[in-house]
């Protein structure tokens, strides 16, 4: 440790004597004879020549420790500090008067520095200790230090606000708060830790304060002493109540899917946003033999029929891609048979709150006996289709080719009559007959042509909501003359329902038929009255037609109602042809006709009308109706 020497004599501390460190420490200017004031000025102007001063005034020694001494740099920058230990002597001569002063110092610059940096770590240390205390009690976890045999040695306030427990049960905090269900388990798992000199975590259950236990997830950490031994333990416990409850619920309903997905007769698949499958249940290998882990593992491209694996790979990957509902039909391969069945594919995607998918969720149903009956159904329509082709030809054709030889037989007749000379007296009466033939024949074709009309009509002419009041006034002007004949009533009431979605002229030649027949079979005791209402019967239309004619015996003729060439009564003349008419129109709209009748009494036509959506237009009646989870 270097040390400062310097002799100064007299009152005013002439340089006598200074050794090379102290000359170094003062610039190495300094030359005996200088006074200490012209030396060393950067000490007076620190007040340290006063010492001397009172040293030499006192004839008393002076000293001072870890003394503060700036020197100015050389660069300008800011002081430098240097600390000394010092001493002052008086110096006395043989007379025992003062002479002069020993000046001896010991620079201790790096002790006090030492001791600074030592202390700043000190106060380092003490501000992060309490940092990491203040932080330890922030969180919203409890936080604990345990000893080796388990004993706690610190809890967190939050230990104790959660517990309700105080400092005097601190060492016994732990085994009192668990639940007695976790004590064997937690305790094992402690011995283990202590064996492996690792640390764990264990979902446990703490005693709150108010007695009722909750769920929380305990992690140690274990921290070791200079010689490589655990000397206590670190614990961090975080309440997980709730996330456990919402864990079990998950997993209750995870079960409770799968149940349902190995109970339902379809396939079904869940698949990561990506597409890519996860889950199959057991329907799988039951219908393509194939095992859920293979397929999980390698796709199941390569089961789809080469005729549809292009186009439905391209499906799926845009549903993937977009998000969009998927919903195509594929054929997929049995290895087992060799055989390809047809299959409904099915997904929605599961999304969180911000729109993001999480998971796909899809069925795969088996439609290939549907596919058979609608190719069977479709084969056997086209056939039906082909049918009423070559009947409505026959028909248009025998109507057609009859038309001219019976106007032929017509004319000649009328010819006959009009020229010939008839002496047999019941010649007036075959005339008749032949005429009554011959309108028979004319009314028969009409007729056969009128049916072929209406067949057309309906797949020809889009639907219009018909107003039944003014299309009733057509119809009865039509049959004003036998209207007028009879005296007849026919009285409206369409309040329920005003319009009706039909083609125009079908719905004409219905109420034109059911008019007719009324008045062609009234009863010739009474006027004649005919009522025409509408009503609702849970959503459906229904067009009633009222009159007070001669009545059906519907036990005796009901099953042959509506079939063609059949009449109920023999007065009058006809086809037989008009409610076969009218039931084929109104079945051909997706309707239906009861009919209730009394002998002598009347008949109702009651004429049931397909469910009207918003707009009054009938809704959709689909041939079938398949459900898919």
């Amino acid at each position: 440790m270097p040390a400062l020497l310097a002799t100064l004599l007299g009152p005013h501390h002439v340089v006598g004597f200074i050794n090379n460190n102290f000359n170094r420490f003062l610039g190495g200017q300094v030359r005996p004879g200088q006074t200490a004031q012209a030396a060393a000025p950067v000490l007076a102007q620190q007040g340290l020549l006063d010492i001397l001063d009172e040293v030499y005034r006192s004839e008393q020694p002076a000293s001072g420790h870890e003394q503060l001494v700036l020197l100015p740099a050389h660069s300008g920058g800011p002081a430098q500090e240097y600390y000394f230990d010092f001493v002052c002597r008086p110096l006395h001569d043989d007379h025992h008067q003062i002479q002069g002063i020993l000046v001896f110092a010991v620079d201790v610059t790096d002790r006090v520095r030492a001791r600074h940096r030592i202390s700043d770590l000190d106060a380092e240390l003490h501000r992060q200790d309490e940092l990491l205390r203040q932080m330890l009690e922030s969180l919203p976890q409890m936080t604990s230090i345990i000893g080796p045999q388990g004993n706690m040695e610190y809890a967190s306030p939050q230990w104790f606000t959660y517990t309700g427990q105080t400092l005097d049960d601190l060492p016994q905090a732990w085994q009192s708060a668990i639940h007695p269900a976790d004590v064997a388990s937690s305790s094992t798992l402690f011995e283990q830790a202590q064996a492996t000199r690792q640390g764990y975590s264990q979902e446990i259950r703490l005693r709150s304060r108010h007695g009722q236990y909750r769920w929380h997830l305990n992690r140690m950490v274990p921290a070791f002493n200079n010689e490589g031994h655990i000397h206590r333990w670190y614990g961090i416990s975080t309440d997980i109540h709730e996330q456990r409850l919402l864990a079990e619920e998950l997993r209750r309903s995870e079960e409770q899917f799968r149940f349902l997905a190995e109970t339902i007769p379809a396939i079904v698949w869940t698949a990561r946003p990506d597409g890519q499958i996860e889950y199959l249940n057991s329907r799988w290998p039951d219908f393509t033999g194939v095992p859920v882990e293979k397929t999980l593992q390698e796709g199941w491209a390569t089961l789809i029929h080469h005729e549809e694996v292009e186009d439905s790979l391209a499906q799926y990957q845009y549903s993937m891609q977009t998000g969009e509902n998927l919903n195509m039909e594929s054929r997929l391969l049995d290895v087992r048979t060799g055989r390809y069945r047809w299959y409904l594919h099915r997904a929605q995607a599961l999304r969180t709150p911000d729109n993001t998918i999480v998971r796909w969720f899809g069925t795969t149903t088996d439609i290939d006996d549907y596919k058979r009956v609608q190719q069977r159904l479709e084969e056997r329509n086209a056939e039906l289709t082909r049918t009423n082709q070559d009947l409505d030809y026959f028909v248009y054709t025998a109507s057609h080719d009859l038309k001219q030889p019976i106007n032929n037989m017509a004319g000649i007749f009328q010819e006959l009559v009009r020229t010939a000379s008839f002496h047999d007296p019941d010649a007036a009466k075959l005339v008749s007959m032949f005429e009554k033939a011959l309108h028979q024949i004319y009314g028969t074709i009409h007729d056969l042509s009128e049916l072929v009309q209406v067949q057309k009509l309906r797949h020809e002419v889009p639907l219009e909501l018909v107003d039944l009041s003014s299309l009733t006034q057509e119809v009865l002007i039509s049959i004003a003359e036998p209207l007028e004949l009879l005296q007849a009533e026919v009285t409206t009431d369409f309040s329920a329902v005003p319009a009706l979605p039909f083609v125009r002229p079908n719905l004409q030649s219905v109420l034109y038929n059911l008019l007719s027949n009324a008045l062609k079979y009234a009863s010739p005791n009474r006027r004649p009255q005919v009522h025409l209402s509408t009503l609702l019967e849970e959503g459906q239309p229904v067009l009633l037609v009222q009159d007070n004619g001669l009545g059906i015996d519907l036990a005796r003729y009901g099953s042959e109602m509506f079939q063609m060439f059949r009449r109920f009564h023999d007065h009058v003349p006809g086809s037989g042809m008009g409610l076969y008419l009218v039931n084929r129109i109104i079945q051909s709209h997706g309707g239906r006709i009861s009919v209730e009748s009394r002998i002598g009494e009347g008949t109702t036509f009651r004429l049931y009308l397909p469910l009207l959506d918003e707009a009054g237009m009938p809704r959709q009646n689909l041939d079938f109706k398949l459900v898919f989870f």
